[in-house]
């Protein structure tokens, strides 16, 4: 992490007039480089007066959005930039519903287009200010209002702690990662989406929606194919055959480096709410057999199991592993090697 010391900011270019003025009091901000690079956001530590705060930066740019996000567009029919605004909900929720601390959002807002000119002329005049690694977006504002956006973000308080890695990861924290899975799997709602949404606003997300949805993602993320056509005819058809008992809180990118284990206690923390919807929870099981060993897929279903009984997941993996491999979790680009791991429950 470089540290930058500049006034203002670099990513004041990338705010509304409106939201820089909640970085007038940023004394200094770092730069994150992504663990799992998608191209969607920028990472940023800004050190206030007296703490510090993590940033979180939509793209602002207009290409083709990753295969992840375009899954989740496809079949959630949310983007995820221009709904940051409404992720008070989604913070308030996980913390009422999880035994880990989740950060305090603490502004968050989603992005915009730029209207006005003279809201323009404000940006550049911040650009011409002596912010290096900012040309593309000085090139943007300087074309006009049309095509601008300003990004969305979350801004949040900052925790202290270490990343969980899969070589680090410890038995204990496996059992407080499947009782928080476990407790946020207690509610269900008739409805899939993402997980700010009214239940009024998606009650059209029905079941028979879901399987809609599906379907036909699964074949827009193989125009260019990465699944063989004939695997993808099957796994197609397969989709009416699901059994869809509800819709749970789950997280569609779960990795380990998305927990924390915090400083001077034994808590873990939940980072990244991003990808957090209403989706039935079998999808996020079959995900959860990439990411444990034999031995922790054990201490998992300890704890897991007391609460709930373990779905059959002999259909919903056969279609969810194919939809998680387009969508890239991980990064696995082989698809035989994907569809041939060990199953785990």
């Amino acid at each position: 992490m470089s540290k930058l010391n500049f006034s203002p900011p670099c990513f004041y270019s990338l705010l509304s007039a409106e939201h820089q003025a909640l970085f007038s009091g940023c004394e200094w901000a770092k730069n994150i480089p992504s663990g799992f690079e998608d191209g969607t956001h920028q990472l940023w530590l800004c050190q206030f007066d007296s703490e510090k705060r993590f940033l979180k930066l939509s793209s602002t740019s207009n290409g083709a959005s990753p295969a992840f996000w375009q899954a989740v567009e496809g079949v959630f029919e949310f983007e995820l930039a221009s709904s940051l605004g409404q992720y008070a909900r989604v913070y308030q929720s996980i913390a009422t519903w999880s035994p880990l601390v989740i950060p305090k959002l603490l502004h968050s807002a989603s992005s915009q287009d730029a209207l006005e000119e003279g809201g323009i002329q404000g940006e550049l005049s911040l650009l011409k200010r002596g912010c290096s690694g900012v040309q593309g977006e000085l090139s943007l504002l300087k074309r006009g209002c049309s095509g601008v956006r300003f990004s969305g973000f979350l801004l949040t308080e900052y925790l202290e702690g270490q990343g969980l890695t899969a070589e680090r990861l410890t038995l204990n924290q496996v059992a407080k990662i499947a009782e928080h899975v476990a407790l946020l799997h207690q509610h269900s709602a008739p409805c899939f989406g993402a997980l700010f949404e009214e239940s009024m606003a998606s009650s059209h997300k029905t079941k028979t929606r879901w399987k809609r949805n599906l379907k036909q993602t699964l074949l827009m993320l193989n125009k260019t194919p990465t699944v063989p056509v004939e695997t993808m005819e099957r796994t197609v058809a397969l989709v009416d055959e699901l059994n869809i008992n509800g819709f749970q809180p789950i997280m569609l990118d779960f990795r380990w480096d998305q927990f924390l284990q915090l400083e001077g206690g034994r808590n873990l923390a939940l980072l990244d709410l991003d990808a957090m919807v209403w989706a039935p929870r079998e999808l996020e099981l079959v995900m959860l057999e990439y990411v444990l060993t034999p031995k922790q897929a054990e201490v998992f279903l300890s704890v897991y199991t007391p609460y709930h009984a373990l779905p059959d997941l002999t259909l919903a993996r056969l279609v969810y592993r194919v939809l998680l491999f387009q969508m890239n979790v991980l990064g696995v680009r082989d698809f035989n090697c994907w569809m041939a791991h060990p199953e785990r429950f």
